[in-house]
């Protein structure tokens, strides 16, 4: 293959296994891509390259093939793989137009070990070997089990005279770490434009700690998921390794595959706010869809069935063509057609005035004066409104932590008095390295909202959810501090929570959700 060929990569394949019509859109720059923008995202790579850098460490005879060119890396490899035992770190194999790196390859004799690191939280008790109680594999694991299986798919075409095995390594959530300061042994550096962690000197396995990371063999999972077919395009699914064959001839070609709309065009890293403007990136949504369905500019201007709020169904509308919001029925929501009454809007109004906007009233919004008043009738004031910042890595920085523990470093409280004045009634921030702050913010808060007996309102279930997560934590400590119970008893005064046998347990003064 000459060094410009259009390589089918780990990164390229899944995105066909999520949608074929992505790999035409990829990595081109006249495409809007959102994947490359999003902040979160990011934060989510660096937390992975930090999980493989400590995956890694757990082998410490393994190289590394450390050049991005796709030839010297499959050279470099080779050279390696003549060895009789060997560990190789982003090891390079190729067959045809489809290439891939593997976080860890260890050959030892005819054996050959593919294993890919992910930061994926896994429970041993909870996941076992990734099957539901039907036996399916399951959805939370899919994505990582396929990308194994295409590894294990091309390792084996390469290396014919092998026997390649694949594994997963996950972040195991049951173990805790038994060092302090793990997280910052591991720091995120850019370097000439790549991503790069700093691995402190002198780290060995032993200084470590617990290994806070779990090896799964995925054969079985693997031999199941390459039996079956991935899509291609509409109809009938296409055996895997069928599939995989036409992935990379359509990427090698440049071919745009068949547009295969459906509820996952929501979320498509290629799609813009509204239809693009001659100077501003294309669209591969609005590309696809005016592809499927004939569309034009105008067509969407009215919005689609993907602006359905919380509606499952949305796949179903599109396969029977109904892609317009004025498309839908009452039918197709199920909706009763009633006005909202003094509970408030329900899921089912709110999805039926998408598609008809003819509330009660008319005009360009609607407020529910009754509901209101109804919902407010018990609020006492003053109103206090709080807002925190989070953070759960996987890495923990503690002894004595689970990876992804919550940590609460920081919140923000506002008050509405009864007259209406509002005001930023406090702050709490904890920016001190090595510290543990979630006591100290539970103390915190405890002293902001105890003065009175106002209502205290949350957003959605963040708040109720790291305020419970810290009650655990507490209840779980090894030692103590003196007022734990105190701290304990105020978060179950605040919170709503499951007890002891699934029932819903909230607290006197349980927040109200702004939701």
């Amino acid at each position: 293959m000459a060094a410009s060929t259009r390589y089918l990569t780990k990164s390229r394949f899944k995105l066909a296994a999520e949608c074929p019509r992505k790999l035409f859109y990829t990595g081109k720059p006249d495409y809007v891509d959102r994947s490359v923008e999003d902040s979160f995202l990011a934060a989510l790579a660096e937390g992975g390259y930090q999980v493989g850098e400590l995956a890694c460490l757990q082998f410490p005879d393994g190289i590394r093939v450390d050049t991005l060119e796709h030839q010297k890396a499959l050279d470099d490899t080779a050279e390696l793989l003549k060895r009789d035992e060997v560990t190789i770190f982003e090891a390079a194999l190729a067959f045809g137009p489809i290439f891939i790196r593997v976080d860890i390859l260890h050959k030892s004799g005819a054996d050959v070990e593919v294993i890919e690191v992910k930061a994926k939280s896994y429970s041993t008790v909870k996941d076992g070997d990734f099957r539901g109680a039907k036996g399916q594999l399951k959805s939370t694991f899919l994505e990582y089990l396929r990308d194994v299986a295409y590894q294990r798919f091309v390792a084996a075409r390469a290396l014919p005279a092998s026997k390649v095995h694949a594994s997963l390594m996950l972040v195991d959530k049951d173990k805790v770490s038994t060092v302090d300061g793990l997280n910052q042994r591991f720091k995120i550096r850019r370097i000439e434009g790549r991503l790069r962690v700093e691995v402190a000197k002198g780290l060995t396995p032993a200084a470590l700690g617990q290994s806070l990371l779990a090896k799964i063999a995925v054969d079985g999972q693997v031999d199941e998921i390459q039996a079956g077919t991935l899509t291609i395009g509409p109809g009938e699914g296409t055996q895997f390794g069928q599939a995989v064959d036409l992935f990379a001839k359509a990427y090698l070609e440049d071919k745009a595959l068949a547009p295969l709309p459906s509820a996952a065009c929501a979320s498509c890293q290629f799609k813009s706010a509204s239809w693009p403007s001659t100077t501003e990136p294309r669209s591969g949504f609005h590309e696809c869809w005016s592809e499927a369905f004939g569309w034009k500019e105008a067509d969407f201007a009215g919005g689609t069935v993907l602006d359905l709020w919380f509606f499952t169904k949305k796949s179903d509308l599109i396969d029977r063509k109904v892609v317009k919001p004025s498309q839908v029925t009452r039918e197709d929501i199920d909706f009763d057609g009633k006005p909202p009454g003094l509970a408030g809007m329900t899921r089912k109004h709110r999805q039926w005035y998408v598609c008809r906007p003819d509330w009660p009233g008319g005009g360009d919004h609607y407020f529910n004066k009754e509901a209101f008043l109804a919902a407010s009738a018990n609020w006492e004031p003053p109103l206090h409104f709080i807002d925190f910042e989070t953070s759960a890595v996987a890495i923990p920085f503690l002894k004595g932590k689970h990876p992804y523990a919550m940590t609460a470093f920081q919140f923000s409280h506002h008050t509405v008095s009864a007259s209406g004045q509002v005001k930023h009634e406090s702050q709490w921030l904890c920016a001190e390295p090595g510290k543990d702050p979630n006591v100290a913010f539970v103390r915190a808060l405890r002293d902001a909202l105890l003065a009175d007996n106002g209502t205290i309102f949350r957003w959605a279930q963040h708040e109720n959810t790291v305020l419970n997560q810290l009650r655990v934590q507490m209840l779980e400590a090894a030692d103590p501090e003196a007022d734990r119970d105190d701290l304990v008893s105020f978060i179950e005064q605040i919170t709503t929570r499951s007890g002891s046998g699934k029932e819903k347990v909230i607290g006197p003064r349980s927040m109200g959700d702004l939701c």
